[in-house]
């Protein structure tokens, strides 16, 4: 009786590990009149090269997802005293760009554990029996936040144009929370 039980049980799992996704902060207008968009921004802060974008828990001391304090706006050109002013540079038929690369920010990669288990129980003779089924999907309940949604540093869809204020936000994640679902099912 304790064999029929404890015994016989089968197990199976799903890991998953990816690396991050890179991801290209834009500068969110055509900064040299080529109209191809997809102009990037001056860096002004390299100290920003390298951090990694994918935490947005709120920092109650800020009131900002903690993922945009390592991505300041201010690391990137225009600045806020050429906002102000209106004066966004353009530098049409030159060719000049932007000074960031393509791809220089990071999200993490992934780390999610699925698992199952389950028993087959028969019952009268070999064609019937019941199978306990128990799932569990992103098992250690790790949240993966997405890349940010908000990548370009000038905002112009107001009038006057204007430094986008949701720069760098996370607005939503790669996985599901816990997930947990059984089953019993009757083979015959």
């Amino acid at each position: 009786m304790v064999g029929r039980v404890l015994g016989r049980w089968q197990l199976s799992g799903t890991t998953t590990f990816a690396s991050g996704n890179p991801f290209t902060v834009m500068l969110g207008y055509d900064l040299n009149g080529d109209s191809v968009s997809g102009d990037r921004p001056f860096l002004i802060h390299p100290k920003v090269l390298g951090q990694s974008i994918d935490n947005a828990r709120i920092d109650p001391t800020t009131g900002r997802q903690f993922g945009q304090a390592n991505l300041p706006i201010s690391a990137f050109g225009p600045s806020a005293d050429v906002a102000a002013s209106k004066q966004w540079p353009w530098y049409p038929g030159t060719g000049k760009v932007g000074s960031l690369g393509r791809n220089t920010f990071w999200t993490h990669g992934q780390n999610n554990w699925d698992f199952a288990i389950l028993k087959n129980i028969r019952l009268y003779g070999e064609r019937q029996h019941l199978q306990f089924r128990a799932e569990m999907f992103n098992l250690m309940n790790r949240v993966q936040f997405s890349m940010p949604a908000y990548l370009s540093v000038v905002d112009t869809g107001v009038a006057g144009w204007r430094l986008q204020p949701r720069f760098g936000e996370i607005t939503s994640q790669y996985n599901s929370p816990r997930y947990m679902q059984m089953s019993l099912r009757y083979f015959f």
